[in-house]
């Protein structure tokens, strides 16, 4: 294996054909389970869009990597700010590596996948730097949302954000195990001090920790810092349940938007992974299935959680939730007023 590890990186070193022919970068991000991937996998189906999979995730991301989440502010005031600037000159120049990581319920064939030809990130990337057509690169990463600004501001970046109502996000969250930190964004000072307060934190603290509660927060916390960004620059931003409900006049939209070439063979891929007649349950040992019914996603998701919890839920999230989405989305059967004392 250490030959093929070799050939490996011996094959991304020598073929890179550059990046000057890409004019228009696009960065797709969102929360942990939002859908970043069905949303950068559609945008990123024509030959002359490349695909860049999560390269800031310190799982399979550049080396070097070390912390999900991670803020950067426009004055690059610590180091590992400044390391994260130098990474997207790197990026921009399709200068650096992935990594391929592996998971303990990868099934045994996947691992002699990628031990020969990698995980997604690596794959994806020898296909970005060998490809002599791209004019459009799609970057998608969801453990870092808090780049965008840097990466729009700094680097003309246009990030598109993807937003998963809260109670569906977490019932997702509880499906896989999956769960995000906040604990992650509160040891960053300079993000605490540029868009927390003191009501947030005090918010935050008089809560049980447990991992729904802290989910809700993480989604508030990221989501509401994201929608000002938007709001200020005019981001596209997209709700899954639109997707669901409307993935090809939804995807139609957001290719006029970002100015990619719409086909038909984009619509026909559209119409395969959301057609009515698949299950809207994942497959078995699923964590990622795209070939799904999306209309009805939303409701089996939401609908999995008990009353008390849609209700925490709503209590923790509505300062933002509610701009995206109705109280009666939540399906609350709780009274009005909040169940925290």
């Amino acid at each position: 294996m250490d030959t093929v590890r070799i050939l490996k990186q011996t094959t991304i070193s020598m073929i890179n054909v550059g990046t000057r022919h890409i004019k228009n970068w696009i960065f797709v991000t969102g929360s942990i389970r939002s859908g970043t991937t069905f949303l950068a996998d559609i945008l990123s189906t024509p030959l002359s869009v490349d695909y860049i999979h999560e390269p800031f995730n310190v799982r399979c991301g550049m080396p070097g990597m070390e912390k999900r989440y991670q803020y950067i502010a426009e004055t690059l005031e610590t180091d590992t700010m400044q390391m994260l600037d130098r990474q997207f000159e790197r990026l921009k120049q399709y200068d650096f590596a992935l990594q391929t990581s592996y998971y303990p319920n990868d099934p045994s064939h996947l691992k002699l996948i990628k031990k020969v030809v990698g995980s997604r990130g690596p794959f994806f990337l020898r296909l970005a730097k060998a490809n002599y057509l791209h004019r459009h690169c799609i970057v998608k990463d969801p453990t870092a949302p808090l780049v965008a600004r840097h990466l729009h501001t700094a680097y003309q970046f246009k990030p598109v954000v993807i937003i998963r109502h809260p109670a569906s996000l977490v019932a997702s969250f509880e499906r896989v195990s999956w769960w995000p930190e906040t604990q992650k964004l509160l040891s960053q000072d300079a993000f605490v001090r540029d868009y927390l307060t003191e009501q947030d934190l005090a918010n935050y603290n008089s809560y049980d920790h447990s991992s729904l509660t802290d989910a809700c927060f993480h989604w508030l916390f990221t989501y509401r810092t994201l929608l000002q960004w938007a709001n200020a620059f005019e981001w596209p931003v997209v709700t899954h349940e639109e997707l669901c409900a409307s993935p090809v006049e939804t995807f139609g939209a957001l290719y006029d938007t970002l100015g990619l070439p719409w086909s038909s063979y984009v619509e026909r891929k559209i119409h395969r992974k959301t057609h009515g007649g698949n299950s809207p349950e994942a497959k078995q040992g699923r964590v990622q299935d795209f070939s799904r019914d999306s209309a009805q996603i939303f409701e089996m998701r939401r609908d999995s959680l008990s009353p008390s919890q849609r209700q925490t839920i709503f209590d923790i999230t509505q300062e933002v939730a509610l701009q995206c989405y109705s109280r009666k989305s939540f399906n609350l059967n709780a009274p009005l007023e909040t169940s925290h004392e």
